[in-house]
């Protein structure tokens, strides 16, 4: 395990940020994102950054491409790579000797990240071709073979498929293809297994991990999965508001997390062994804080129940614990003994079905390129459930296994070839729109896409409200108004655009929406896949009060089986369109039946198991 070096020494590396500052003008005035920023990646070697969303996570990454949005400003003391000064590089530069080429990015979005009228074979070409390091005919079998590396089945049929053909999983793994396709010395990834079920993700974590050692690479891994950074990063940097408040070892941070936020973070994790299920989970309380200018204080001080009257006064200076282990605190010596942990709900019972399948099928014709002739592709192959009245059943399996078009069908998106859903008592087919949407809404699981651009949040919100009958305009406002509060979304955010919106902001509106009707059955489709853990921790705790109180309903389909055992009664496992494992949550987490359950199980990655036990908030956390 790497550890950064010791204060005051400085040597070559691969990526070298020193003193990165960024500032944004917006209509309230200039914003600092990003202050005094140090960074090194060492080749080879996979350096982590997490935080919440608006932490400045993402912006210090762009920095490295300058592709910061309009009105940004970056300075720096250094900013080298491989040697080379990027500060010194114009646009023409940067974009033929370092983009694509020497850095390659995985961006959060994979479904903005790819161009929707090209096929997935002509964007992996040409991010070679435009860089003149292959022909076509070799960019093409470099495309195939990176389509394989990455986990897609078909490679050589998918190179003809359009990204709106493929799932949120499969477009987020050709988005990382096109990333190593020139094997670049640096590869940055942002939030690259948002959108990936736990075997695909081992695979490209393993995937990365071969590449580095092959290559030498070195990868700036930004995510909000403390489990899949605590297995692949060598360091780990945590940000707050802009700035880094504590970086180690990453054996070291989740050991021994030294900064208040870094253990706020950790304790708001749901467990993986089912032992905490319906459990209000630990969160922090408020959001992050935009800063004009240098703060006079620690940036945590005004979320953080230790603070103390210096902490809003005193800038914190780095304190080394341990060797490359730093953070920015002031009240170390008030960290003490772990919280104790919430207790599991009571049993519960749960009433009639509100939702009934039977035998749903269904199947698509599948273009194959060229003048071959299409196949049949079967998504849903006889699948029959039931969900009661203040149950959660999850649907967890691979991505391409049926869960999005179950849901779709479930919610009347798309006929059935075969087979019959009932909602309430009703006949899916004989409900009018307005009448299902007053039953069951859903979470879909890109937000961005979900989400009109030209309606601000608070008409997104209440646009379902629009389309029902016995509420005035004052009462629908008010309403979206509370459900926005709820999710977390800050006021002075409830009429920006979405595109003015972090991806973990965008689904909390999403989550707003679904919830502003008041339906019996919500359909969530990867709700907390873009949030961040502590904002993770506030939305579940909502489901889990709205289900208890509201006795509402929830259908959860999800890759995260943390989020499944903290949230599930029941489970669902699906493979290749049918249901192969259904029972007890707690039953099939502790001792699944089947081979492809306990498969799912084995690669879920976990926190060290000393660091569930330490990394505990030693404060309370409201």
């Amino acid at each position: 395990m790497r550890s950064s070096p010791a204060p005051g020494s400085r040597t070559m590396a691969l990526l070298d940020i020193e003193g990165l500052r960024i500032d944004i003008d917006t209509p309230s005035g200039s914003v600092s994102a990003v202050r005094d920023l140090d960074l090194r990646v060492e080749a080879g070697e996979c350096v982590g950054i997490v935080g919440e969303s608006g932490s400045g996570k993402s912006l210090t990454a762009l920095s490295v491409l300058r592709l910061l949005p309009r009105g940004a400003r970056l300075t720096a003391t250094r900013m080298n790579l491989d040697g080379e000064d990027l500060l010194a590089l114009d646009e023409a530069g940067l974009a033929r000797r370092v983009r694509g080429r020497k850095v390659g990015f995985v961006f959060q979005e994979p479904m903005t990240a790819l161009n929707p009228v090209y096929s997935v074979g002509r964007q992996l070409a040409e991010t070679m071709q435009l860089h003149g390091t292959a022909t076509r005919r070799e960019a093409w079998r470099r495309g195939i073979e990176m389509l394989e590396r990455v986990g897609i089945p078909d490679p050589q049929g998918r190179m003809h498929a359009y990204p709106h053909e493929l799932s949120g999983g499969q477009r987020q793994r050709v988005v990382i293809a096109a990333a190593l396709m020139n094997r670049p010395a640096l590869l940055i990834a942002d939030e690259p297994t948002t959108a990936l079920d736990v075997t695909i993700q081992a695979q490209i974590m393993a995937l990365l991990a071969d590449l580095q050692r092959e290559l030498r690479m070195g990868m700036l891994l930004i995510s909000h999965n403390l489990a899949v950074v605590a297995a692949a990063a060598d360091r780990v940097a945590v940000m707050y508001a802009g700035e880094v408040v504590e970086t180690a070892p990453a054996r070291s941070i989740f050991a021994d997390p030294r900064h208040p936020y870094t253990r706020g973070l950790l304790g708001a994790l749901p467990g993986l062994d089912g032992t905490g299920t319906g459990a209000v989970l630990t969160t922090i309380p408020g959001v992050v804080a935009t800063y004009h200018g240098t703060p006079a204080g620690c940036v945590f001080a005004e979320r953080c129940d230790i603070a103390a009257a210096p902490c809003r006064t005193t800038r914190p200076p780095e304190t080394w614990s341990a060797p490359g282990h730093a953070s920015r605190c002031l009240r170390l010596d008030a960290i003490g003994a772990p919280a104790a942990q919430a207790a599991p709900r009571p049993e519960r019972s749960v009433g009639e079905p509100v939702l009934v399948a039977s035998g749903v099928t269904r199947t698509y014709r599948q273009r194959r390129g060229g003048w071959r002739r299409a196949t049949e592709l079967t998504a849903l192959d006889g699948v029959s459930l039931t969900v009661r009245a203040g149950e959660t059943l999850a649907i967890v399996g691979e991505s391409g296994c049926g869960k999005s078009t179950l849901a779709r069908v479930l919610l009347g998106l798309e006929r059935p070839d075969d087979g019959s859903v009932v909602v309430g008592g009703e006949y899916l087919s004989a409900l009018s729109g307005p009448a299902r949407a007053r039953l069951v809404q859903l979470v879909f699981q890109d937000p961005f896409g979900s989400l009109n651009p030209a309606r601000d949040v608070h008409a997104a919100v209440r646009h379902p409200l629009d389309l029902q009958r016995g509420l005035d305009l004052a009462e629908r406002n008010a309403r979206a108004s509370e459900v926005l509060d709820r999710v977390g979304l800050p006021r002075r955010l409830h009429h920006a655009w979405p595109g003015q919106l972090s991806g973990g902001q965008r689904q909390r509106v999403a989550i707003a929406r679904a919830l502003v009707t008041g339906p019996a059955l919500i359909v969530c489709d990867e709700p907390t896949s873009a949030l961040d853990v502590s904002v993770q921790a506030q939305i579940l705790n909502l489901l889990l009060e709205l289900r208890e109180r509201e006795r509402l309903s929830l259908l959860l389909i999800t890759h995260d089986l943390a989020v499944v055992a903290h949230m599930a009664d029941r489970i669902a496992v699906m493979q290749q369109g049918r249901i192969v494992e259904s029972g007890d949550a707690r039953q099939i987490l502790q001792a699944p039946r089947h081979t492809y359950t306990r498969t799912l199980l084995a690669a879920t990655p976990r926190l060290p198991a000393h660091a569930a036990r330490e990394a505990q908030p030693r404060m309370a956390l409201a």
